[in-house]
């Protein structure tokens, strides 16, 4: 049943001319530096502005299927549900998709496989899961899946055939016995085998048994299983909890990686993997890189611990400057590979959850900072309408139904997964995607712009960063950088100032630019203004400039 209504697809159709004209958010300015408001028709066309590169550096977002969109009004998430919202995807700026475990298993989570080659029933057929890959790429979305290869379900056949051999004879063997870790040697993180004198690995808990990644049998299966979703036309993998595939080995973790890396680009040489390297030091994570792997997720910048909110600090004076060194280190650690910042994920409590509710401006800001980064940027589902997490002790609760409309109808999931609490008010306390979609000054809009900064921009996520600290100078709220990429580059001015506006005079012969090109407010009735005469630029609070 189609639940879309016809004001809202259109809302959908021309969202960016309907931004460009009354919100007003990112607009060219007079060489005076008086802003100049145009019409529509005089205005530039927003498809012309885009300038998306075709390769693994995308804005991606992270879905989980179960709680995202109910197409069959079962209460619970599926493929269909996703491709009707594509557009709405698209419009949002992402042009990657990554899906939580869509395999077949005994929990709601799925990261407990139990055939991997199915897709799990709860989730669709695979046929409309083969539509759902299909559709993205019709749109220029790439689309790539969990793979949980640390370990499997208890009840997955491989573990229950080489359970019962070894009860049946005593001593592991049989056609799967190698593909997991047993010992008679107890130490943490091992399940005892009643009626046995055994132990097997389950680092996790003991209903997802660890896989012995030695075995070349268990390597040959994830072969396998790799190749025929590859064929499927799956555009790569995400690679659930790579720390633990040898539990505090990182140089077996890489070799295997490294194996898993060369296996996958035989086959689609680009594939984009990204890894999860749970690792809150910058080196740590770099370490990870050395197996060739594209991307690892940058732990340390996330959740209410890591770097960024640390620089939005409304008690620092040198913002700035901070923000300049955060960027510098990731220059200079990352000397491979694609970075993969984000903010929150399904793990973790949501941004609001960490920046707290209050305070709209600077959880928009947050997401400005990370949308300026090298690499391909991760949003979790709901981030952009500033969803909250009630319990962030509950991973249930972090993955709670996508909000939809104020109604929650039609492909709202209104089965939770089982331990979270349904339809909580507090959760979807800022407003639906219809009611965001409809206010320029929504969290959604500016997730939206943010977007469509990266993707007029191509230097912001590829080019090689130069932070210039002559200008914490003139004020410690301030960062300048350059971004330089295939020849063309862009000068990037942020201030951090939650409250205060800045005044810089920039030196265009340093820098490189022509003139001002883009600007984002946290608040829209704000604007950057730019003298070219003298080129001293205004910055308001939490605002973001880009000249070309």
């Amino acid at each position: 049943m189609k639940i879309i209504k016809k004001t809202f697809l259109v809302v959908l159709s021309f969202i960016f001319m309907f931004l460009l004209s009354s919100c007003d958010l990112i607009k060219k300015t007079s060489e005076t530096g008086t802003t100049t408001k145009k019409k529509v028709s005089e205005e530039r066309i927003y498809d012309k502005d885009l300038n998306i590169v075709n390769d693994n550096y995308r804005n991606y977002y992270e879905i989980f299927v179960w709680s995202y969109a109910d197409s069959d009004g079962d209460g619970i998430g599926d493929f269909n549900g996703i491709t009707s919202k594509l557009d709405y995807i698209k419009d949002m700026g992402f042009n990657g998709i990554w899906l939580m475990p869509i395999n077949s298993a005994t929990s709601y989570h799925k990261y407990d496989v139990v055939n991997y080659y199915t897709v799990d029933q709860q989730f669709g057929t695979l046929a409309e899961f083969v539509n759902l890959v299909n559709k993205c790429h019709e749109k220029g979305i790439k689309l790539i899946m969990d793979l949980v290869v640390n370990h499997t379900a208890e009840a997955h056949p491989w573990f229950q055939s080489a359970l019962n051999y070894l009860r049946q004879n005593g001593e592991p063997g049989g056609e799967y016995g190698d593909y997991y870790n047993f010992t008679t040697q107890y130490s943490s993180g091992y399940t005892a085998i009643s009626n046995t004198f055994y132990y097997y690995e389950a680092q996790f808990w003991s209903g997802m048994p660890d896989l012995n990644l030695d075995s070349e049998n268990v390597r040959n299966e994830i072969k396998n299983i790799m190749y025929y979703w590859l064929d499927l036309g799956v555009d790569g993998f995400r690679l659930d909890a790579v720390t633990s595939y040898y539990t505090n080995n990182v140089n077996k973790n890489v070799e295997f990686l490294s194996w898993l890396n060369d296996t996958v680009k035989a086959k689609k040489s680009d594939a984009y993997i990204v890894g999860e390297a749970w690792i809150n030091s910058y080196s740590g994570v770099r370490s990870y890189y050395n197996s060739s792997v594209d991307s690892f997720f940058l732990f340390p910048i996330a959740t209410g611990d890591g770097s960024l909110i640390k620089v939005l600090n409304d008690s620092k004076t040198n913002n700035g400057q901070e923000y300049g060194n955060l960027l510098n280190i990731l220059s200079s650690t990352y000397d491979k590979g694609i970075l993969a910042p984000f903010l929150s994920n399904h793990d973790t409590n949501r941004i609001v959850g960490f920046v707290g509710r209050k305070n709209v401006e600077k959880i928009k800001m947050i997401n400005g900072l990370m949308s300026l980064m090298n690499g391909s940027t991760f949003v979790y589902y709901g981030e952009e309408i500033g969803m909250i997490c009630s319990n962030a002790s509950s991973d249930p609760e972090k993955r709670i139904a996508m909000y939809w409309n104020k109604d929650r109808t039609g492909e709202f999931c209104k089965t939770v997964p089982s331990g979270a609490a349904a339809y909580r008010d507090n959760t979807y306390y800022f407003g639906s995607v219809e009611e965001q979609l409809a206010d320029s000054t929504s969290i959604l809009r500016y997730y939206q712009y943010c977007n469509y900064l990266r993707n007029c921009n191509p230097e912001i996520a590829r080019g090689t960063t130069r932070v210039y600290d002559s200008y914490y100078s003139q004020s410690q709220y301030v960062t300048v950088m350059t971004k330089e990429y295939n020849g063309q580059k862009i000068t990037i001015v942020v201030n951090l100032s939650k409250s205060n506006t800045v005044d810089l005079t920039l030196s265009r012969t340093e820098l490189g630019y022509t003139d001002l090109y883009q600007y984002l407010c946290t608040d829209p009735s704000y604007t950057v203004t730019y003298n070219k005469s003298n080129n001293k630029i205004t910055l308001p609070p939490y605002s973001i400039a880009i000249l070309r």
